[in-house]
């Protein structure tokens, strides 16, 4: 059976794609930025000066720079501080792990929400009653540059350096997540249309600053969301050195299932993990370990199983002499490492879905403008502005046709969680890797695929059968030796191209009638092949017989039944007839022989004795080859 497999490079992709430019724009460090519109990214140059915690965001659909902060000061696009953000600085630090993060408000192109955390350790800020906070501004005002309309507005009022931000799958809400100081409590606050709601509080996980140590240093260290939102990972800073993970539920805000890796091998008191991001396709976990003489960057498997398998999976896939700071997803689908000092560049990991040293850790892969440098942090940012959701591709073929009796080949790649119907025509492998559609006549199917927001997308396939029909008679329908020839008229039904073979599979000719010349009496079979446009054929066989239509007689005027075996038996004989009777009488009119068997004849005798020499009459009816009944009458000489 022939299969039509159509592969996923012809074929229609039918997925969903949150697809954003709000991450294209990063600054960060001493002047330093990235250009994600460009591909390898351009460099660039800002207005920042941060040690640390910095944020910035894109036009979702241009890419082209919104606003930056270093949880201070606010730069609008043209690089020029916002006059809210001089008047009233904002309360975030760029001595802060993530300093701020900028949020969009959700139904409005206009707001944009930053969330600011304060420095525990070195900052500005006290660390005594150190809020998080947020602030809005208005790209409408201040000639389309945007302004402050609301400043630090406290959200937690004694909050770590980390904070965390995750749309929800159809972007009408985020969840921005700190966590509280010394306490074991994160807080979830669910951003919509209408601001924030009250926070949802989940007490799971470390409690950094409390009596297990006391020191501010466990403020610092970032805090991810996975792309899809599913989990949230962060890291914690001397002397905890812990890097925990979590569930988290887009639905209810809440953070659970806690798994802890402790790092026992820091060399020196000031050391310990401080960067963290998941790797875009959410099965990779990676942390950066600054230590001297060696930062080391880890990889997490969290495909490996268990806890303890996730633990056990720890990877070392790079390392360095200098220090290795924030880890960050990039637009294109690579890992950004900060170095200090920096040289060169930022540190690499090409492929970060990939397992162990296959990720491709790369030393000052991207290079920065001259006289900027990377410092310890890179941009916060929603995380799915920069690994956007990708819900399952489901592949349908872009061709819907098959022949009758064959099928339609849909390989899945991404195996998306989907129904169709009707079934009864339909073949899914177990693991929904391949779908075979085999209907025998026109069929449209209902297929839907459940997306990641648990909405369903449904959509009509239709499988068009196409059968052509091979056909043809013969004129004339009962040929004769007589008539030279038959033509063999082609009757088919959709179909455009023709094969004659002989009874041999011999090929006789392409021509849509075929020509046979008659060269002998018999049967004789022809077989026609029929295809239409889509390559799809029938075949059909039909037989003949040629019929000898010349027929004769021959009936013997003589006679001479004397034994020597020659001429002793009057018998008539023929080509093409079929006797019916054979009479003969003598001169009274009596009946003297009579045969139905053309190869029985009279000897010269009646009723034993031999008749006398003499003319007899005899009678003879046949019919011919048409079936026509004929007779012949004559005389017969006896001779002795």
């Amino acid at each position: 059976m022939k299969r039509i497999l159509l592969f996923w490079g012809i074929c229609c992709l039918w997925q969903s794609v949150c697809a954003q430019k709000q991450g294209n724009i990063w600054y960060f460090g001493q002047g330093a930025g990235l250009d994600f519109n460009a591909s390898p990214p351009a460099p660039l140059s800002g207005a920042l000066n941060t040690n640390e915690g910095c944020a910035s965001i894109a036009d979702p659909a241009t890419g082209q720079l919104l606003l930056y902060t270093d949880g201070i000061t606010v730069w609008d696009r043209t690089h020029t501080p916002m006059p809210g953000s001089v008047s009233t600085p904002l309360n975030g630090d760029p001595s802060s792990t993530q300093s701020g993060v900028i949020v969009p408000l959700p139904g409005n192109s206009s707001i944009y929400y930053i969330v600011t955390t304060p420095a525990q350790v070195g900052g500005a800020s006290p660390a005594a009653g150190a809020a998080m906070c947020y602030s809005v501004v208005d790209l409408s005002l201040n000639g389309g540059n945007g302004d402050l309309v609301s400043v630090n507005n406290v959200l937690i009022d004694s909050s770590t350096e980390k904070i965390a931000v995750t749309s929800n799958c159809d972007k009408t809400a985020y969840w921005v997540v700190g966590h509280r100081w010394s306490c074991d409590s994160f807080y979830a606050f669910k951003l919509t249309a209408a601001g924030f709601a009250p926070p949802v509080k989940s007490k799971v996980g470390s409690a950094p600053g409390t009596p297990f140590s006391s020191s501010t240093s466990e403020a610092i260290g970032y805090m991810k969301f996975s792309a899809n939102g599913a989990k949230l990972g962060m890291v914690t800073y001397v002397t905890r050195n812990t890097m925990e993970l979590f569930d988290f539920n887009a639905a209810t805000g809440v953070v659970s299932n806690p798994i802890t890796d402790l790092f026992t091998t820091i060399d020196s008191p000031f050391d310990g993990p401080y960067g963290c991001s998941f790797s875009p396709d959410n099965s990779k976990f990676y942390v950066s370990v600054n230590a001297y003489p060696q930062s080391k960057v880890f990889q997490y498997d969290l495909t490996a199983g268990s806890a303890a398998a996730i633990i056990a999976s720890r990877t070392l896939i790079g390392s360095s002499s200098m220090g290795l700071w924030a880890l960050q997803n990039g637009p294109d689908g690579k890992m950004y490492v900060a170095v200090t000092p920096s040289i060169a560049g930022l540190d690499v990991i090409q492929n970060p879905n990939a397992a162990g040293l296959a990720c491709g850790y790369t030393a000052n892969a991207a290079a920065l403008m001259p006289g900027t440098f990377s410092t310890l942090g890179l941009p916060c940012m929603v995380e799915s502005f920069l690994s956007p959701v990708v819900n399952p591709a489901f592949y349908l073929p872009t061709d819907s046709v098959v022949c009758l009796g064959d099928t339609l080949d849909a390989p899945q790649t991404e195996h998306p969680n989907f129904s169709i119907s009707p079934m009864g025509s339909v073949i899914i492998n177990a693991d929904s890797s391949l779908i075979r559609f085999a209907p025998r006549l026109t069929t449209t199917y209902t297929i839907i695929k459940r997306n990641s927001c648990g909405y369903n997308d449904t959509i009509p396939f239709t499988v068009h059968v196409v059968h052509p029909v091979a056909d043809f008679f013969f004129d004339p329908a009962a040929p004769t030796l007589d008539d030279r020839q038959i033509q063999l008229v082609n009757n088919s039904k959709d179909a455009t191209a023709f094969t004659w073979y002989d009874t041999t599979y011999t090929w006789l000719s392409n021509a849509t009638d075929y020509i046979y010349p008659i060269s002998r009496d018999g049967e004789v079979c022809f077989r026609l092949e029929a295809k239409d446009s889509w390559g799809c054929a029938d075949t059909v066989t039909k037989c003949v017989e040629i019929r000898d239509m010349s027929y004769l007689l021959f009936v013997p005027n003589s006679f001479t039944p004397n034994g020597d075996g020659r001429n002793d038996i009057f018998k008539i004989s023929g080509v093409n007839i079929q006797l019916e009777n054979l009479a003969v009488f003598n001169r009274y009119g009596e009946r003297i022989f009579y045969t139905n068997d053309i190869d029985k004849g009279w000897d010269g005798t009646y009723k034993g004795a031999e008749s006398d020499i003499g003319s007899y009459f005899y009678l003879v009816r046949y019919k011919n080859p048409w079936g026509a009944r004929l007779e012949k009458k004559g005389d017969v000489t006896l001779v002795r």
